[in-house]
């Protein structure tokens, strides 16, 4: 049987981008299945040994770059056969689509209620705003698109509430962010963060990967009665990015379940503007929920306690997020 063919697509590379993080995780991790994987792009400077195909038509301003772009890409389909095509734009001609960056025009109305009836009116008269919001309609009422990867119930609730789309077409799967990926070494930058002016690439990226989410879980294990450092150093890399954002500990341990930390944690979190849910997931001896290969496998408690948590930091995400316009 021959290797199934994938095509990813992104425009352009963005070290900071939690969408470029995506893509390069799952080319290796899909290449390591077997599949053979191709990246549709303008330009990757990440591609760790995968096919590229670059398509770069001349474009002038950023509604022409996307225009362009995906035109480009289209082309290339209908002449070259994929398995399966993933979009990380909005394209009419992917099969599955991300939808890392919400709802464009949920965006637009978010942003509307903050300005008077002129900038308002400013805003959907512009071009680009117009484009995209014309292929996002297009996309996900196009009858190729099979599936939607949502990053929150909200971008789920957003899509279903604007687009004639169905239902089971659209699959919550949340980020995950590791911080080992960020290697931040002890606080190191020269100002304070609330100034937001970072030196180091490290701490761009982070700040970017904290921005760009509406609500946190943090997963986190206990130590000596408290938080785990590498936590806590991160927690305090960044300020601004945090504020008004709602925030849920999912913490593991022995007798206690990493309750301690939790508690520790929160204090911190409430300095930085964030607000912590009171509903938990609690892992009491976490060492007894682990398989044959370390994977943990959840009791009845500990999946009921997760859906209280998850439906309670969206109530918060949905209500805070007009704080942040």
């Amino acid at each position: 049987m021959s290797a199934l063919k994938i095509a990813l697509i992104r425009q352009k590379y963005n070290a900071a981008g939690g969408a470029e993080r995506f893509v390069s995780r799952a080319m290796r991790e899909l290449a390591q299945q077997g599949a053979s994987v191709t990246l549709i792009t303008r330009q990757w400077s990440d591609a760790a040994g995968q096919a590229v195909v670059e398509l770069t038509p001349w474009y002038l301003g950023g509604t022409w770059r996307d225009w362009s772009f995906a035109r480009a890409v289209c082309r290339h389909l209908q002449t070259t056969t994929y398995d399966l095509v993933q979009s990380h734009e909005r394209l009419g001609c992917c099969d599955l689509f991300r939808a890392g960056d919400g709802v464009h025009r949920e965006w637009l109305a978010q942003r509307g209620r903050a300005r008077n009836v002129l900038h308002r009116m400013a805003m959907y008269c512009n071009p680009h705003h117009g484009y995209l919001l014309r292929a996002e309609r297009r996309m996900f009422e196009s009858p190729r698109l099979r599936a939607v990867i949502c990053n929150s119930r909200m971008v789920r609730d957003e899509i279903l509430r604007y687009y004639a789309i169905a239902p089971d077409k659209l699959e919550v799967i949340y980020n995950g962010v590791d911080l080992e990926e960020f290697n931040l070494p002890v606080y190191d930058e020269p100002e304070h963060p609330v100034r937001q002016h970072y030196q180091h690439e490290h701490t761009k990226k982070w700040a970017a990967s904290v921005n760009a989410a509406d609500a946190y879980v943090f997963v986190t294990p206990e130590y000596n009665f408290g938080a785990p450092p590498s936590l806590l150093n991160a927690l305090n890399y960044v300020y601004k990015e945090w504020n008004y954002k709602p925030a849920a500990l999912v913490s593991y341990g022995g007798v206690s379940g990493g309750m301690r930390a939790a508690l520790v944690e929160k204090l911190t979190l409430t300095t930085l503007k964030v607000m912590p849910v009171m509903e938990a997931v609690a892992i009491q001896n976490v060492s007894a929920h682990l398989d044959d290969v370390e994977n943990f496998v959840p009791n009845d408690h500990h999946m009921s306690s997760g859906e209280s948590l998850l439906n309670e930091l969206h109530k918060w995400a949905v209500a805070l997020k007009t704080m942040r316009q």
